[in-house]
């Protein structure tokens, strides 16, 4: 065996480093209870507000905004007995003589009135209102109006909205729960006048599920932050997430994901390449790796060592035989990077070894 190679593998003994697998967020976004496993451990994309995942498993947060609309009445006339606004399909009717019905409410002596009045009726059973009762008690007939400004049967609307007065006589919505789910929250109205919701939506206006972008960091710090997590993490790019065991050595904890796009997904199904240690105190450690088609494909691999190294040398082989490796080797923190820059590439199959110095 050539003599370097032989030296660099009897380095490998050394000291371990920890196993590692790269996520590639390829897609253009990770929606909503999309969820990766590492070990075992389920880390779940939520982009709401408010934590809104299963038991057991770890929130990825990444709050994306509220869905909206805006309901604008006729400003010339008030409601008239019958018409409807229908939000996540709940009717909500006007009625110039109230009864006891869910969703009915009371048509006020003015418009002004009359939209206060189903503000206060949508808004029913909501513990945080965007608008206090005390905003527009003074406008709609009774403050909250449970059994005069609306029907007391009325219920919480299911889509979890909350409304507002907006003025000029506009009705607005929010999907106070927050998330691209908002945006599926159908909307209707039958109105005197010109009345319409406004740019004719049929649904809310929500935000786009998170982008790759923004699912990124929040991963890596909930992986980073979670006290019975396997693995460490390290934004690399905006679509290269690099995750280390928390254990140095041979350590392949498996590695899975339920994505919605299939674009976003692991290098390899474990771990990867975490040889065990016999001497914490080397100042050397060498690294033998073979180059994944993954690792090939990005012209690039990553090492995470121990220590912080202040160098770092590379020696690539193919078939036991040394290649001239022109590319480049960058040190960020305890992480190594071989990038394939020259005529020598990172093939997969091809042997790399990493020598680091303390």
């Amino acid at each position: 065996m050539n003599k370097p190679v032989a030296q660099l593998q009897h380095l490998l003994s050394l000291q371990g480093v920890p196993a590692v697998n790269v996520l590639r967020l390829g897609g253009a976004n990770v929606p909503d209870g999309d969820t990766i496993t590492i070990g075992g451990r389920v880390y779940e994309c939520d982009d709401q507000k408010a934590e809104t995942i299963p038991a057991g498993h770890v929130r990825v947060p990444v709050f994306i905004g509220c869905a909206e609309a805006t309901l604008g009445f006729c400003d010339t006339q008030n409601v008239v007995d019958g018409n409807t606004v229908t939000i996540g399909g709940k009717v909500y009717t006007f009625k110039a003589t109230l009864s006891n019905v869910d969703g009915y409410v009371k048509i006020g002596p003015t418009i002004h009135r009359s939209i206060y009045n189903l503000v206060a009726a949508v808004n029913v059973g909501y513990p945080d209102l965007i608008e206090e009762p005390a905003c527009y008690g003074e406008k709609n007939d009774v403050g909250e109006g449970a059994g005069v400004a609306y029907a007391a049967a009325t219920t919480r609307n299911p889509a979890n909205v909350n409304a507002g007065y907006g003025n000029d006589y506009d009705f607005w919505l929010v999907h106070w729960p927050g998330g691209a789910v908002g945006g599926t929250v159908t909307l209707a109205a039958t109105l005197a006048g010109n009345g319409h919701w406004v740019d004719d939506l049929t649904t809310m206006d929500g935000p786009e599920p998170p982008s790759v972008a923004q699912f990124g960091p929040a991963l890596a710090a909930a992986l980073n932050n979670d006290p019975a997590g396997p693995v460490f993490a390290e934004v690399v790019s905006a679509s290269e997430i690099l995750v280390w065991s928390r254990r140095c050595g041979d350590v392949r904890l498996p590695c899975a994901a339920s994505f919605t796009d299939p674009l976003n997904v692991w290098d390899e199904a474990t771990l990867m390449g975490g040889p065990a240690g016999r001497d914490e105190l080397a100042p050397v450690v060498g690294v033998r790796r073979v180059v994944s088609a993954a690792e090939a494909s990005a012209t690039r691999l990553h090492v995470v060592l121990g220590f912080v190294p202040t160098g770092a040398v590379v020696q690539v082989s193919d078939a036991g035989a040394l290649l001239p490796f022109d590319g480049t080797v960058a040190i960020t923190g305890r992480r190594v990077t071989v990038s394939a820059t020259g005529d020598v590439d990172l093939t997969a199959g091809r042997v790399v070894e990493v020598l680091a110095f303390r």
